[in-house]
C-alpha cells in the first residue's frame, strides 16, 4: 500500500497532500516566514535601537507625506470629474439608465475626452479595447454626429452581452457593435502575449480613435502592450490613441515601449488622472 510519501532533492520527506492541506502548509511557511522577519527586526532593534527607530519614523513619515499631498488633491480632482460629467450630460440626452461610472469603467474626463475627440476631429471609425461604460456615450457622440461606429472588444461573454443590452436599451445599435473576442496568443515584436481573437482586415477603414483600457492586468505582465503592434498598421495618420490606468506601473511600461517602437507616435498634453493621449503622424506603418 502507497503512504504517498517521498523525498525531496534535499533529503526532505514531502508528502502529496490533498489541495487545502497543501494550502494551510503554504500559509505556515508564509507565517513562519513572517515570523522570521519579525524576529530579525526584534534583534536589530536590541542591538541599535536609535538608528532602527529613526529609519523607521523616516520611512512612516515619507509615507504620511504622500498620502497627505493625496488628500490634498483630492478636491480639485473631485471637481473636474464633477465637471465633465455636467459637460456630458449638457451636450446627450440619454434615453434610458445608466450605468454607474464606478470601478473599471472609465472616468467622467475620460468619457469627456472620447466625446471631444469624435466631436471635433473627422472620426467615424473607434476601436475600444474592452466594452463598457465608454462604448455607450462613443456611440452617442457618433449618432449626434450623424455617422460611424465604436467597435468594442470584450473577452468575456458576460460583459459582451451586458454592454450590448445597454446599447440596445439606448437605441445606439447602429453606432456600436460589440464583439466577443477571447483572448488567443497574438504574435508581438516582444513575443507572443494574449489579445483578443479579432482580425483588424475585417475594418470598414482605417482606426482613427483607438481606446486601449483592456485586456484586464490580471491576464499577464504589460497586457495592453500588444494593441498597437497588432493595430498599427491599420491606425489612420493623425489617429489619437487614449490609454487608461497609466497611474500603474503596468501601463506606464507599456506605453513607454510603445513610443520606442512606434514611428510617429507622440504625446499630447494628459487629460485627467490615470490617462494618457497620443497621436500618431506621419509614417507610422511597420516594414
Amino acid at each position: 500500500m502507497s503512504d504517498d510519501i517521498g523525498v525531496s532533492e534535499g533529503g526532505r520527506r514531502e508528502t502529496n497532500l490533498p489541495g487545502d492541506l497543501m494550502e494551510l502548509r503554504t500559509e505556515l511557511e508564509r507565517v513562519g516566514a513572517e515570523r522570521d522577519r519579525y524576529r530579525d527586526d526584534l534583534e536589530a532593534l536590541r542591538r541599535d535601537p536609535l538608528s532602527v527607530i529613526q529609519a523607521k519614523l523616516t520611512y512612516l513619515g515619507d509615507r504620511i507625506n504622500r498620502v497627505d499631498r493625496r488628500i490634498d488633491r483630492l478636491p480639485a480632482l473631485l471637481l473636474t470629474e464633477m465637471q465633465a460629467m455636467q459637460q456630458l450630460f449638457q451636450r446627450f440626452s440619454p434615453r434610458a439608465t445608466l450605468p454607474l461610472i464606478a470601478g473599471w469603467a472609465l472616468s467622467p474626463r475620460g468619457l469627456l475626452t472620447l466625446t471631444d475627440l469624435i466631436a471635433d476631429t473627422d472620426a467615424h471609425l473607434v476601436l475600444e479595447c474592452g466594452s463598457g461604460t465608454s462604448t455607450l456615450w462613443m456611440a452617442y457622440a457618433l449618432q449626434r454626429k450623424g455617422g460611424g461606429k465604436a467597435i468594442a472588444l470584450d473577452h468575456l461573454p458576460e460583459y459582451a452581452d451586458r454592454t450590448r443590452a445597454m446599447i440596445h436599451a439606448h437605441g445606439l445599435d447602429d453606432f456600436a457593435d460589440v464583439r466577443l473576442s477571447p483572448l488567443v496568443p497574438r504574435a508581438t515584436p516582444r513575443g507572443e502575449f494574449l489579445w483578443y481573437d479579432f482580425d483588424a482586415d475585417s475594418l470598414a477603414g482605417p482606426i482613427e480613435v483607438l481606446l486601449v483600457d483592456g485586456p484586464p492586468g490580471d491576464t499577464g505582465p504589460h497586457a495592453r502592450y500588444p494593441a498597437l503592434p497588432v493595430l498599427v498598421d491599420h491606425l489612420a495618420v493623425g489617429a489619437h490613441v487614449l490609454m487608461d490606468d497609466v497611474n500603474r506601473r503596468d501601463e506606464r511600461e507599456v506605453l513607454d515601449i510603445w513610443l520606442s517602437e512606434v514611428p510617429g507616435l507622440s504625446r499630447l498634453v494628459p487629460p485627467g488622472m490615470g490617462l494618457e493621449l497620443l497621436t500618431v503622424t506621419g509614417c507610422h506603418r511597420r516594414d
